[in-house]
């Protein structure tokens, strides 16, 4: 609701937030500064320090900010990265959402999944690496063996041989290991 809304979350900050309400509102700071970027939102965080300095105290509401404040100098520091995990967050988001029926619609996600990926292939083995959840892999799954015959990467295979022992459950509840032995495969065949 806070990144739904931004300019009235920082509105509410600044003007109407109670000392109760930013106990509970600091234990999303982070992320929606992680979902923003907006360093407006996090002035405003950072102002009520002053105003509510007991609670701040008590609840370590100043590490959160701190927090905060760190995802926005990382997020100027590392643009692309973000860009990538918006992106992304965005595709799985809108494969998740289609119907196993709409062929068309489910071809075109996964072709847009693999070109990000492939264009962004270092951020992708990263993140498979080090972020992916277990909901977002089952359909990531998809194009495993495309982004393998366009890339050729041993690094790529490599990490979702990995998420395969991470996931057990969902690689056998979801059939995801025909997708990474097809990767496996195309791995050795003739590069595009």
């Amino acid at each position: 609701m806070l990144c739904t809304h931004m300019d009235e979350a920082i509105a509410f900050l600044r003007e109407a937030c109670t000392a109760e309400e930013y106990v509970w509102v600091s234990e999303v700071f982070l992320e929606v500064t992680q979902r923003t970027g907006s360093e407006e939102f996090v002035q405003a965080a950072r102002a009520l320090l002053t105003k509510y300095p007991e609670e701040s105290r008590q609840y370590h509401i100043a590490d959160s900010v701190a927090e905060a404040e760190a995802v926005l100098e990382d997020m100027a520091a590392n643009p692309g990265w973000y860009a990538f995990l918006d992106a992304f967050h965005a595709l799985v988001q809108a494969r998740s959402g289609l119907s196993p029926k709409g062929e068309a619609a489910i071809l075109a996600c996964n072709e847009e999944m693999a070109d990000l990926i492939c264009t962004s292939l270092e951020y992708a083995i990263a993140y498979l690496r080090e972020g992916c959840p277990g909901e977002e892999y089952m359909w990531v799954s998809e194009v495993f063996p495309e982004v393998a015959r366009r890339t050729h990467s041993e690094a790529f295979v490599q990490v979702i041989r990995s998420l395969a022992r991470r996931y057990p459950r969902e690689t056998r509840r979801y059939d995801i290991l025909p997708d990474i032995e097809a990767a496996e495969q195309a791995l050795h065949g003739p590069p595009e």
